[in-house]
């Protein structure tokens, strides 16, 4: 199996390639109907978490569900989520006042999380849950509509790309309100962080936020580390728009040339290579590039090859866990620990060293 693979990766197995991208591209749909929670045994019941959603209600179901449809008029939905079991998650839904009063009541760093494609609305809270457990710091999931159960794998990706565009405006409320956080909050004059982590086709968001000119309407610094993880966008010309983002301190922009979920969503869509999989120069000058291939590279199952910061290869690795915990807390790299980076040759960022096979 190693073999076919190295084939593969050298362009000798386009046959192969393209049977693994339609199972891959296929399967996304069928498996986010399934619960993803990979910590439900340690996530203690009466677990809040916070949640932010520009999904429209389904009023017509016993308990209100979030369905796949944009709430009309740029609005927003603030809820707290508190966990009981894997099938029991309470939702409690409040206005913004009591939201920000309720988070601020907490002196921790927090972490905003902007989750990517074919996410249901409680698949959503699942993965900020485990994000919440492994690194320890308070999340916020902003929870946008990103999965249709009636369309499939190729299309879904299409109606998420089209839900972003239209509702860039309701992130940019979340931004504003955020931007209050921030202000309001005395914890983060002191030694809180504030950060803001956006996986996969999550920063697509950022981008049209520049690319609707919604990022111009900031004067400060919203947050401390601004992690592009895994950036289903296109890598060519990113640095346009990239170096127009100034709401941060610091910008960290993950890869993995062999994650195959960005590979098979660019094969399967008029779509470039993608900035997840490897930045090519020009590079952004205010960004900081992470290059995961050698602690993560290929690996079954092959979702794992784009979902690194949880479950089976964060746990196995300390050298992951570290880097994720340290930028999900806000923190600065110390890019100069030999035992943890190497500079790379290309000049194309760091690589961050295997400590697992």
């Amino acid at each position: 199996m190693t073999n076919v693979f190295q084939l593969l990766y050298h362009g000798k197995c386009i046959k192969s390639y393209f049977l693994l991208c339609v199972f891959l591209i296929a399967g996304i749909s069928a498996f986010s109907q399934q619960h993803e929670l990979k910590y439900k045994s340690q996530i203690k019941p009466g677990t809040k978490i916070y949640v932010v959603t520009n999904r429209l209600a389904d009023t017509s179901a016993l308990a209100v569900q979030y369905t796949n449809s944009l709430q009309k008029g740029s609005q927003l939905t603030y809820m707290r989520a508190v966990y009981f079991d894997i099938d029991s998650i309470q939702i409690v839904k409040i206005d913004s006042i009591r939201f920000l009063s309720e988070i601020s009541e907490k002196p921790d760093d927090w972490l905003v999380f902007v989750h990517g494609d074919s996410k249901t609305f409680n698949g959503a809270i699942e993965r900020g849950l485990d994000i919440q457990y492994l690194y320890d710091i308070p999340v916020i999931v902003f929870s946008w509509p990103s999965y249709d159960s009636e369309i499939n794998g190729l299309e879904n990706v299409k109606n998420s790309q089209q839900n972003v565009i239209k509702s860039t405006e309701d992130f940019f409320e979340l931004l504003k309100f955020l931007n209050e956080f921030r202000k309001s909050n005395p914890s983060f004059s002191a030694d809180a962080k504030l950060s803001l982590f956006a996986h996969s086709l999550g920063n697509y968001y950022l981008k049209n936020l520049v690319t609707q000119n919604f990022i111009l309407k900031f004067r400060n610094k919203i947050f401390d580390n601004l992690i592009l993880n895994e950036a289903a966008v296109n890598e060519e010309n990113h640095k346009k728009w990239v170096e127009k983002i100034d709401i941060q301190e610091r910008i960290y922009i993950t890869s993995n040339n062999k994650d195959f979920t960005l590979k098979g969503f660019q094969l399967f869509t008029d779509e470039g290579e993608q900035l997840g999989e490897e930045a090519a120069m020009p590079l952004a000058k205010n960004a900081t590039y992470l290059r995961f291939t050698d602690a993560v590279g290929f690996r079954f199952p092959i979702g794992t090859t784009h979902t690194y910061f949880i479950g089976e290869v964060a746990d196995k690795s300390n050298n992951i866990r570290w880097v994720y915990n340290e930028l999900l807390h806000g923190m600065a790299l110390d890019l100069s620990d030999k035992s943890m980076f190497e500079k790379r040759k290309d000049g194309l960022g760091f690589s961050v060293k295997a400590d697992i096979k």
